[in-house]
């Protein structure tokens, strides 16, 4: 008789479920649950599925060989041939595909899908793989490897995240997440992130270190919370777009020196040997170029220099020294800037430009005096000698008077 139907259990195949005393069980199958005893509710469909079952319960077996060992495991879903098969006590794990979680001993709680995936893995705990022998060999816990072969040699490696085809296929330790497809091929180290569409460990495009919490860009040491490893010269090493107008500011590293750009036209750099930011000031960049005609030195003596704390400084922290941007958009309107918020900030740069012109224009006033000084120097001069001439014409002019008075008494003797 191979088929053994009564109210509270259905068995259909050459001894399945013939010593089952526990209720609500469905085997289909030859010898599908052939050991159960106390184990309800559980389905078997296959050849031999569940069958060293005992007193599991609420398992779900479809197969053939499937969960073939399992005598305790309870709440489990095993799908394809020899899935499941050496589970002996494992709960609430799911394996769908041939041999998926095949070796998969105690402990359970995992979830494998796919051809082989997560076969070897004996103890493992709370891990979760998808896609072909992903995990084939794992026997760390709580790992979720995403990707045909990911994490297929990880073996003992655990508290591990691995997305992408062959995504740490031979990568063995601890603590990583590794996305991309073949990204962390063969990673020996552990808590490592790691982001890369290649075997590449060099220069991935993004590399981080969980242990350091620092994070690097085509760099795998980096040495700063984030540490950006520029490709080259002549790109961009960070950039920075607004999503409404499309700008972009980026900065990149030369030879040395740091460089600013601004849709792509440079503006300026900060000069490696000293750090001072050198504005942009080539003619090759500028257009309508005029000189500066007006008077400035009469504005300039106008300037209230004060000194100040913003408001959100500490009291007793020290002053600085400037000016108000409502007081110099009086004088120099082209010095204010108003920011997005509304707010007004300086350009303190070009006051060394506007200092120079009102030096230029005060020297020329001090050229003027000199020159005026020279005249007035000179005509003292003359009128000295003038003056030199005259009192030799009088002292002349009395010696004449002297000799004509005493020429006159000699005659009149």
């Amino acid at each position: 008789n191979f088929m053994h139907l009564r109210k509270e259990n259905y068995f259909i195949g050459h001894n399945s479920g013939k010593l089952t005393t526990g209720l609500y069980n469905l085997f289909l199958g030859y010898e599908s649950g052939l050991a159960n005893t106390g184990g309800t509710s559980n389905t078997f469909l296959g050849f031999q599925s569940g069958y060293a079952n005992t007193i599991g319960n609420r398992n779900v077996f479809i197969g053939e060989n499937s969960g073939f060992s399992n005598t305790e495991g309870s709440f489990n879903t095993f799908v394809g041939t020899s899935s499941g098969v050496e589970n002996i006590d494992g709960n609430f794990s799911t394996f769908l595909g041939y041999q998926a979680g095949k070796n998969a001993v105690s402990r359970g709680y995992n979830t494998c899908v796919g051809y082989n995936s997560g076969a070897s893995g004996v103890d493992g705990l709370n891990r979760a793989f998808f896609g072909y022998s992903s995990g084939q060999t794992s026997t760390g816990s709580n790992n979720t490897y995403l990707g045909a072969e990911a994490g297929y040699y990880s073996y003992a490696g655990s508290n591990n995240v691995y997305i992408g085809t062959a995504a740490g296929r031979a990568a063995t330790g601890s603590g990583n997440v590794l996305v991309g497809n073949l990204s962390g091929y063969s990673l020996k180290s552990s808590n490592t992130l790691l982001i890369e569409n290649s075997t590449n460990i060099t220069t991935p495009l993004i590399f981080g270190n969980f242990t350091s919490d620092l994070v690097g860009i085509n760099n795998i040491a980096p040495s700063a919370n984030l540490h950006i490893k520029q490709i080259g010269t002549g790109e961009e090493g960070l950039a920075i777009e607004n999503d409404g107008n499309a700008n972009v500011w980026a900065w990149e590293i030369g030879t040395n020196d740091l460089s600013l750009s601004f849709n792509g036209t440079n503006v300026g750099y900060w000069d490696d040997a000293t750090g001072n930011y050198v504005a942009t000031s080539d003619s090759r960049l500028k257009k309508d170029i005029a000189p500066l005609d007006e008077f400035l030195l009469d504005k300039v003596e106008k300037l209230k220099v004060v000194s100040y704390r913003l408001k959100h400084a500490d009291d007793k922290s020290k002053k600085s020294i400037g000016f108000i941007a409502q007081d110099v958009q009086l004088l120099f309107p082209d010095l204010v800037k108003q920011n997005d918020n509304g707010f007004l900030g300086l350009n303190y740069a070009d006051f060394g430009v506007i200092a120079i012109k009102a030096i230029q224009e005060q020297q020329k006033q001090i050229e003027e005096l000199k020159e005026k000084n020279n005249t007035l120097s000179q005509q003292v001069s003359e009128i000295d000698a003038l003056k030199a001439e005259m009192t030799e014409l009088k002292a002349m002019v009395k010696e004449i008077a002297g000799a004509t008075k005493e020429s006159k008494s000699e005659s009149a003797k």
